[in-house]
């Protein structure tokens, strides 16, 4: 009787019968075999038209769903042992063995798991050598057979060879040794006859023999020994030993079971992961000849692998559950070694390889080889995926080898790469790794940043960012070792190289801060960044030799990290900025040297402020009722002030002895009076240092003051707020800047109307460029020639000037002069010394008046675009802390005050952004303050007369986000008043009736109506309120 196979007739593709006719067709087709008519003639045609539905199971089997391939086995397994036929069984054993060869929908798996259930329910009644002859008989290859016919027959054949090894017929007491090697002989037949069949075959054997030496059987026909020396001889005969199935077929076998077999010829002592094996090895998985003299034997040339397929062989699943456990191997018997100390030469116990050692020679030497072939890679980057899901953690790092990494990055560096597609399967398994292995992430990390560390540029990807984000956070310290590390030693032999390098470390370090600040434990990584941060930017000799520009960039990290965890304190209860203070000191105790020396008065201020500091600590330590917020403020301040003095920032130094003074005043209680007897206002002193810092472009100071700021909010007075006021209603010009931070007036030549006077003026020239261009250029130039003279004539006299402060001669002598008066220079006094310096500013100061006087027209303009983008950043910063002012003096009758403020900024403001700012705080914060403010009886005049300046600026508006703005103080300073006093109703009336008036006699009012109606909307809900 013939395989089963599909229908090929074109007429009958395309003309299906009916289900009734289909199902009478099987039954014929069926029932018409020799084989059947000897089971039963009509009487099993009779059977099985009655049995219908068990028919039905047959033809389900074949189904691409596997859901009704399992009901169809299941329901044909209960249909057969309910009828307990011999005649159905033995039709059952035919229909599914034939059903193997069928290429219908997914018949071999169905009819191969039927098969299996009805071979373990029929064990006592089929022997192996019946079932081999059937296997012989049904699969036999005609010589007729076309290569459809062939294919359909060897599949055949391997699936019912495996249903066999899967079933228990071949581990009976019953089954002799004759039939395990009929068994053996029939697969490697199958695998010589067709090389692409010969992995799925020996997938089998491997199987067979795993079962053989784990599984326990009793009274078994056969010695397991024996069998399995059996296939291991055949193997060897076969000339398969020395490929990828031959390594799968030994690595089968337990280590300890491989040296009881003596088959010569292969893999010494008949384990491949020997060192001495390696290199056959690498040329086994790698599909080559093994030996030199395969080469000239055709037969073994035939043994190869003709067509490269892509996907991965089974046996490097083996591979690596074999490798995970070798380096341990190696480490017990060393020690071993090691104790004993007598083993002989001519006794050493083979060494077998490493994770690391394997996969250098046969992964990256060979797969990853320059000379290797796009498909070898390929396989290389299986092997690398696979590797990395099943690999001990402690292995991973071994699979970043050199070859490994280079090709990665090549092949991701352009899109129209061979392997682009498979190099990005490789980092998407890495991200699946991490996500599913976390453990694995640092190791990871660690390889590409030591080998690559500009992977992602190089790749265009984000692989590494996104793999330094996965790291958990109990391994970040270790991470910034690896950046630190880098930092340190570069090993970049040229200088820029390496000034990049520390520079990408620092931005690394800088970024983990900024992503990871907030997880449990950071405070202990955070403090080695800052450690690092600390040592090269304000001490010498303490590592490598750093350039100027790493010091400098380290500052600016440090600055970067503290703005960062400004508002955060530590667990014991220090602040970020005192850590880092704590840190330079302790360093400087140990007579470091520090990049810059201190002497003289800033030498003297910075003692003071340190002594001042530890007073601080020391009243914050004392219980907790003593530690207050302003106390932890002025800890910040005095910190992060002292911080800006040890990177050498001027300005910061001349703001200690007024932070000593605003400290004194309210920590200390007492009072400090200026020369005329005054008493100092230390709150607004405290105000001015803070709006020193905010006018500087400072994230750290911002933030800074910002946090300061929040903590003196109930101590602020009305001339502190108006030192705000100040500075919203100034001009965004340089004249404003200048006037604001007392410049001289010489310095502050452009103004608006200067930029509108060349506005002007650059369009009468357009007017007239067909006129004069020739006299323009001429003119141009002269004032050119003009300006340099009057500048090197500037040069001149402030180099005669400084010759003669400092008694330098002018023609060069300068070192001869100063060595000779070195010790004139040691004599001289404090006094001496500030007397000089004022003199050298003021030399200084007139050369750049000069400068300034002389700048050519695009230099004043960028002069001016520069200080109109200062003025306005920092009247944004101005109002961020007015927005911490309303939010925590809810009720302070002050709050009214900052209501002219913001409408000012409103209205002369030329940013948008700037002037939407201004109008969201007064619209969404400061009207809709939950407690409205309390005033006393002096307050409502002042109130009455911020109502009227609001009324005032309405006449003035400018545009409309102003006259809404307008609008709502007003309703808000009514509300305010009425809540204090309803008799106030009348006053407030006649404010809004001299607008309306306004608005009724001028017929170009930009009063806007709705101010009246919004005034009158909400006295109407008022009443509806209280009915």
């Amino acid at each position: 009787m013939t395989a089963e196979k599909p229908v090929t007739h074109k007429k009958e593709r395309t003309k299906k019968p009916s289900p009734e006719n289909q199902q009478k067709r099987k039954i014929n087709d069926e029932t018409d075999s020799p084989k059947s008519k000897a089971v039963g003639g009509h009487k099993k045609l009779k059977q099985a038209a009655t049995d219908k539905k068990l028919l039905d199971y047959y033809w389900a089997l074949a189904s691409d769903d596997p859901k009704e391939r399992l009901e169809a086995a299941i329901g044909l397994l209960k249909g057969l042992n309910e009828s307990d036929s011999e005649a159905d069984w033995k039709y059952a054993f035919d229909r599914l063995l034939k059903g193997l060869s069928s290429s219908r929908g997914s018949a071999r798996l169905g009819f191969s798991m039927a098969l299996s259930e009805v071979l373990n329910c029929r064990q006592d009644f089929i022997d192996v050598w019946l079932y081999l002859d059937s296997v012989a008989e049904y699969f036999n290859i005609p010589s007729n057979a076309n290569g459809h016919e062939e294919r359909g027959l060897n599949f055949g054949t391997l699936f019912a060879l495996r249903t066999l090894a899967q079933s228990p017929l071949l581990f009976k007491s019953s089954t002799t040794i004759r039939e395990f090697e009929r068994f053996i002989d029939l697969s490697l037949e199958l695998a010589q006859r067709k090389i692409w069949l010969r992995e799925s075959v020996f997938f089998a054997l491997c199987d067979l023999i795993k079962k053989l030496t784990h599984d326990k059987f009793e009274n078994l026909g056969y010695s397991i020994k024996n069998a399995i020396e059996l296939t291991l001889k055949k193997v060897q005969d076969a000339g398969v030993t020395l490929t990828s199935e031959g390594v799968a077929l030994y690595l089968s076998l337990d280590e300890g079971q491989r040296n009881e077999f003596s088959i010569t010829g292969g893999w010494k002592n008949n384990d491949p992961l020997l060192t001495s094996n390696l290199v056959s090895l690498a040329k086994a998985l790698k599909e080559v000849p093994v030996n030199n003299e395969q080469n000239e034997d055709a037969s073994d040339r035939a043994k190869l692998k003709g067509n490269w397929k892509p996907t991965l062989h089974f046996v490097w699943e083996l591979l690596i559950q074999e490798l995970n456990g070798i380096k341990k191997n190696n480490e017990a018997t060393k020690s071993k070694d090691k104790k004993s100390n007598k083993i002989k030469k001519d006794n050493v116990i083979p060494q077998r390889v490493g994770i690391d050692e394997f996969w250098k020679v046969v992964v990256d030497e060979s797969l990853f080889a320059n000379s290797a072939s796009s498909e070898r890679k390929y396989w290389g980057f299986e092997v690398f995926i696979l590797f990395l899901q099943l690999a001990a953690p402690q292995n991973v790092k071994d699979l970043f080898s050199p070859n490994f990494v280079r090709c990665l990055t090549n092949q991701l560096s352009q899109q129209d790469r061979l392997l682009n597609k498979e190099a990005k399967k490789v980092v998407s398994s890495l991200q699946d790794a991490v996500a599913k292995r976390p453990e694995i992430t640092i190791d990871i990390v660690e390889c590409l940043l030591e080998k690559i560390p500009n992977f992602d540029v190089i790749t265009k990807t984000k692989t590494l960012s996104n793999l330094i984000l996965a790291v958990p956070s109990d391994q970040i310290s270790r991470l910034v070792d690896v950046f630190v590390s880098i930092f340190e030693d570069p090993k970049k032999s040229e200088e820029k190289a390496t000034e990049l390098r520390r520079q990408w470390a620092l931005d690394n370090l800088l970024s983990l801060v900024k992503t990871r600040r907030s997880e449990p434990g950071s405070s202990v990584w955070i403090e080695q960044i800052i450690n690092v941060l600390v040592k090269f930017g304000f001490f010498k000799g303490l590592g490598p030799a750093v350039s100027p520009t790493t010091v400098e960039n380290c500052h600016t990290r440090l600055n970067s990290v503290l703005s960062l965890t400004v508002g955060s304190n530590r667990d014991d209860n220090r602040s970020w900025a005192f850590y880092v203070l704590n840190s330079i000191l302790s360093l400087e105790e140990a007579k470091n040297e520090l990049v810059h020396d201190f002497e003289g008065d800033l030498l003297k201020a910075k003692n003071k402020s340190i002594k001042t500091l530890e007073k601080i600590r020391k009243k914050r330590s004392s219980s907790t009722h003593a530690d207050t917020s302003q106390l932890e403020a002025f800890e910040l301040l005095f910190s992060l002030v002292l911080i800006q003095v040890y990177s050498t920032d001027s300005e910061a130094a001349t703001v200690l002895d007024e932070l000593q003074m605003c400290y004194n005043n309210i920590i200390g209680k007492s009072c400090h009076q200026e020369d005329d007897g005054e008493e100092v206002d230390a709150t607004q002193v405290l105000s001015e240092i803070l709006l020193s810092f905010l006018s500087r472009r400072s994230a750290l100071l911002r933030r800074l003051s910002e946090t300061v700021w929040s903590t003196f909010t109930s101590q602020i007075t009305k001339e502190s707020l108006q030192l705000l006021y100040d500075v919203l209603e100034s001009s965004e010009s340089a004249q404003g800047q200048g006037e604001l931070f007392d410049e001289d007036d010489d310095n502050m030549e452009i103004d608006e109307e200067d930029e509108d006077d060349e506005e002007n003026e650059a369009d009468d020239e357009e007017d007239d460029e067909n006129d004069d261009d020739d006299d323009d250029e001429i003119s141009d130039e002269e004032e050119e020639d003009d300006d340099d003279d009057a500048v090197k004539e500037a040069d001149r006299q402030a180099h005669e000037a400084l010759a003669k402060a400092l008694g330098i001669n002018e023609e060069g002598e300068a070192s001869q002069s100063i060595d000779e008066d070195d010790d004139d220079d040691e004599s001289m006094d404090d006094e001496q010394m500030m007397a000089l310096d004022e003199q050298l500013a003021g030399i200084f100061r007139e050369r750049q008046k000069v400068l300034n006087a002389h700048k050519t027209p695009t230099q004043k303009k960028q002069a001016s675009l520069e200080a109109k983008q200062n003025m306005v950043q920092f009247k944004s910063r101005v109002l961020d802390l007015l927005e911490i002012y309303i939010k925590a003096q809810s009720s302070s009758p002050l709050l009214l005050t900052t209501i002219p403020s913001l409408l000012t900024v409103i209205r002369i403001t030329r940013d948008v952004s700037l002037g939407d700012k201004a109008h969201q705080l007064l619209k969404n914060k400061l009207c809709k303050v939950k407690t409205l403010p309390k005033l006393a009886d002096g307050d409502v005049e002042n109130a009455l007369e911020i109502l009227s300046s609001v009324h005032a600026q309405a006449r003035r508006s400018t545009n409309k986000a102003h006259s809404l703005a307008c609008n709502q103080a007003s309703v808000f300073l009514s509300k305010t008043l009425l809540n204090h006093d309803k008799d106030l109703a009348e006053k407030i009336s006649s404010v809004y009736a001299s607008s309306l008036t306004d608005w009724i006699k001028v017929s170009h009012s930009k009063i806007s109506p709705a101010l009246f109606f919004d005034f009158v909307n909400y006295i109407a809900s008022t009443k509806n309120n209280k009915k």
